[in-house]
């Protein structure tokens, strides 16, 4: 599933039965998505489950393949404390989670980091996810996106290597 942002595209999943995992059936989902919606986007955006937060399951797969899978696409984690806001008004935010942005051209990044259009797009896309929302994490995820240097970029393999949400304050005792 895709949703459009101001400058950006989200796929927010793709889903394949588990029967057919490996048969190339994403490869071609995915092939698909990326040349239709790269046009007209400044990034094309995903939202992936930490591995060391979720557990794999037998129906909606395992993280650390995911992350493999993606990462021969291009992608690339957003060194970003990210949690997927809030889906519906009944919901709570999914804490432990990676955004990451496809980069297969490697022009999305220089030395490691989104350039400056593209971190614009990325800042955008969190105002319009957050809503306003102006809770400790959502301030801490907008101030790691509004670095000058651009938003560090990581191989999706080294993901560990990002703040994981929800971040707490040290105990003050």
């Amino acid at each position: 599933m895709i949703e459009h942002f101001r400058h950006a595209v989200l796929l927010q999943y793709l889903a394949v039965d588990p029967t057919l995992r490996g048969k190339g059936v994403g490869s071609g989902l995915l092939d698909v998505v990326i040349a239709r919606w790269a046009r007209g986007a400044s990034v094309i955006l995903a939202e992936f489950e930490r591995p060391d937060v979720h557990p794999g399951h037998p129906t909606h797969g395992d993280p650390e393949a995911r992350l493999r899978f993606y990462a021969r696409y291009g992608a690339v984690a957003l060194h970003l404390p990210y949690f997927q806001p809030s889906l519906r008004a009944d919901a709570g935010r999914v804490h432990g989670m990676l955004l990451a942005v496809f980069d297969a051209a490697g022009v999305l990044t220089r030395r490691g980091r989104l350039v400056a259009a593209h971190s614009a797009a990325v800042r955008d896309y969190l105002d319009d996810v957050l809503d306003g929302a102006d809770d400790l994490d959502a301030r801490r995820l907008r101030e790691a996106a509004h670095v000058r240097d651009g938003i560090l970029a990581h191989p999706l393999a080294e993901y560990r290597n990002i703040p994981s949400s929800p971040l707490r304050d040290p105990d003050p005792a």
